[in-house]
């Protein structure tokens, strides 16, 4: 016999009608009841019946998530982890788009997850959103949190690291290690506000410490950040030996990756003639031949935090926006800079 809304009920020793209202996300009903019965109805595998759910509660328990690059490398997929465990434990279900970084694909996605009357949305903007993006999303009413970017065209509440600390602290390590020419290699996503800050915070440090430093932009046109910083590195192999640069800080560990091939090939033992610096600490960082130093972001924690910042929202309506969380990065040291 197949268990009943009662069942849970008595299980996780509330009335049935706050049962029915935890499982619906009904009403102002404390996180630890919600989660007792909803761990209550898992044990019993009690499922409702989600069409009648939503006609009743006018909600389509789907989420909607869009990001800029979903093969970037490990980690967008981390982030998604924390978004898909913590809704799938509100019994909540996600589809996923990817934007490619173009505003107008960014824009469809808008328009079709809106028509397809997702009850809320997470996502990492392109660098200028549309107007026609803006004014779906402000017309829909639909509940935003922005993940890892802001935007300057739209009101909206966030969930990101502190990039602009992490920045200083790749800057601080080298100079610690006695470098004083660097090498900045930007990659793809040059212009995105993550980036900059995180070049923002390294010039902090190099003005403060009279640290000589370039950027290499590169001209690819590739949209994969390691062809990308792999092809503008290989560009820049003047202008590294005539800045005598030492060190090689990268925006993200997939950049590292490709500008540590192109190193390779001119001779540069990595962590010995110089030192490579990523962002992310994605998962292959500990296997690179020379495991590779980088600036861990809490990705996980990103997803999870955009996650239940979003429901929070969909079960407040009048919940304002901008709320900012602002999780904090880490140096992760192995052996990709060595000592100089």
């Amino acid at each position: 016999m197949k268990p009943t809304l009662l069942d849970v009920a008595e299980l996780a020793k509330v009335s049935r009608t706050t049962a029915c209202r935890a499982m619906n996300n009904e009403g102002r009903i404390d996180e630890e009841t919600r989660k007792r019965v909803l761990e209550a109805a898992k044990s019993l595998n009690y499922q409702p019946n989600r069409l009648a759910q939503s006609l009743r509660v006018k909600q389509s328990f789907v989420i909607g998530v869009i990001f800029s690059n979903l093969f970037a490398g490990h980690f967008y997929s981390e982030i998604f982890r924390g978004i898909e465990e913590y809704t799938s434990g509100q019994n909540y279900n996600l589809i996923l788009g990817c934007s490619d970084g173009s505003v107008e694909k960014e824009t469809e996605l808008i328009e079709s997850f809106q028509a397809r009357q997702v009850d809320g949305l997470i996502m990492t903007p392109t660098n200028h959103m549309t107007p026609e993006a803006i004014e779906i999303l402000e017309n829909s009413k639909i509940p935003v949190v922005f993940i890892d970017r802001c935007s300057a065209d739209y009101e909206h509440d966030y969930v990101g690291t502190d990039n602009l600390l992490g920045g200083k602290l790749a800057a601080d390590y080298l100079k610690q290690l006695g470098h004083r020419n660097i090498a900045v290699c930007m990659g793809a996503d040059a212009e995105t506000m993550s980036v900059t800050d995180r070049l923002r915070g390294a010039v902090q440090v190099f003005e403060k410490e009279q640290m000589h430093y370039f950027t290499i932009m590169g001209k690819s046109k590739a949209r994969n950040s390691k062809e990308f910083s792999y092809a503008a590195m290989l560009e820049s192999m003047d202008m590294l030996k005539s800045n005598e640069a030492t060190a090689v800080m990268a925006m993200s560990d997939s950049v590292a990756l490709g500008a540590s091939r192109a190193l390779i090939e001119h001779g540069y033992r990595i962590g010995k003639d110089i030192a490579l610096i990523g962002y992310n600490n994605d998962d292959f960082c500990p296997y690179l031949t020379v495991p590779l130093t980088t600036v861990g972001q809490p990705k996980y924690e990103l997803g999870e935090r955009a996650a239940e910042l979003l429901l929070k929202k969909i079960r407040d309506k009048k919940s304002k926006c901008n709320t900012k969380i602002i999780l904090k990065p880490k140096l992760v040291i192995r052996q990709s800079c060595g000592e100089f």
